[in-house]
């Protein structure tokens, strides 16, 4: 007997549904894959609520979604919202949208975002159990980035910056100009400066990236003769003066990036040149695994009674020591600061 499951990741740029079919021997293939842009994060105001515009496509989508769902029978499903949904002062809009769905949305916090990205990177690309890999998301709200030595995660972090947000601050005059690109560069490096001497202290010896703006730079880097998967400092500094050479965000028309990844293809370049920059990344391979393929392992394994990475590697357990969370100890240390100012 079958089982349909499909898991849906509800990001701030756009939202992705993955619906699988287990058969019997527990063999899974892919049944539908759908996407669809919604820039929830582009739809946030300065006070965090949601335009009315953005509710209705949002809504809309997961409509669809729903229709699908039920078309194909799913058994089971799992939804996280990243974040937006965590970050947004709007209660009803997660009601409403739990409704559309016919699915409870879990909103998780950028902690767990940060796990599953390694978990989901460990499933694509065998991580070396004897040296430490730095895994890097960039997501439309938020970038994570982790440090891991094989199925033990040492460090995470999740940083309040991504490409819908970057673009929307530095380049919404929808000009490419060497200052906009200054600016948005020293805002990426800002962010970064306060965890950057524990990543460096793990000395990793090898970079992974995955999801939409690294998986989009990567396919642009390769249409330029770049292997295929890799991405350097050099492909960056390039795509950036091609940038400022069709002088407008309109004007992007790139082989290698889907058009709807044009107009957020530079606010996202200037965070991953910005962490290459000040990590001193020489080169990132890129990850076919991320967080909806984390999402799946996982639901996978909990209808097995196990954790995704045990069914995988049996003898060695995904490990992670909550005290080595970057954002866990910056909180800590804010409220001892509070507590003696």
């Amino acid at each position: 007997m079958s089982i349909t499951l499909a898991t849906i990741d509800l990001g701030s740029n756009s939202f992705h549904m993955l619906i699988s079919r287990l058969d019997k021997h527990g063999r899974k293939r892919t049944v539908l894959r759908q996407k669809q842009q919604v820039k929830l994060r582009a739809g946030i105001d300065r006070e965090q609520h949601l335009s009315d515009k953005a509710k209705q496509t949002a809504l809309a989508c997961l409509a669809d979604f729903s229709a699908n769902l039920k078309k194909h029978k799913v058994d089971y499903a799992k939804v996280i919202g990243t974040y937006t949904l965590r970050t947004m002062h709007d209660v009803e809009f997660l009601s409403q949208a739990e409704t559309a769905l016919g699915f409870p949305i879990q909103v998780i916090s950028g902690e767990e975002e940060a796990r599953l990205v390694y978990l989901g990177a460990s499933l694509g690309i065998n991580i070396n159990n004897n040296h430490h890999t730095l895994v890097i998301d960039i997501g439309g709200g938020s970038t994570e980035l982790i440090v891991g030595k094989g199925n033990n995660i040492v460090t995470l972090t999740s940083l309040p910056m991504g490409c819908v947000g970057f673009q929307q601050q530095f380049f919404s005059d929808g000009l490419l100009t060497q200052g906009n690109f200054n600016a948005a560069l020293a805002e990426a490096r800002a962010n970064l400066a306060p965890i950057v001497q524990t990543l460096q202290g793990f000395g990793w010896q090898h970079c992974l990236g995955s999801s939409g703006t690294i998986q989009t730079i990567s396919s642009l880097l390769h249409a330029l003769g770049w292997h295929k998967g890799y991405i350097d400092k050099t492909g960056l500094e390039l795509i950036v003066q091609k940038l400022l050479a069709v002088k407008t965000v309109e004007a992007i028309k790139f082989v290698g990036v889907r058009e709807d990844r044009e107009s957020i293809l530079a606010g996202g370049l200037c965070i991953l040149l910005g962490i290459f920059e000040v990590l001193n990344i020489q080169e990132m391979q890129l990850s076919p695994g991320g967080v909806r393929e984390a999402i799946l392992h996982e639901l996978m394994a909990s209808l097995k009674g196990q954790t995704a990475i045990e069914r995988q590697h049996p003898d060695n357990a995904l490990h992670y020591n909550p005290e080595l969370d970057l954002d866990s100890r910056r909180r800590e240390n804010d409220k001892e600061r509070r507590k003696s100012a």
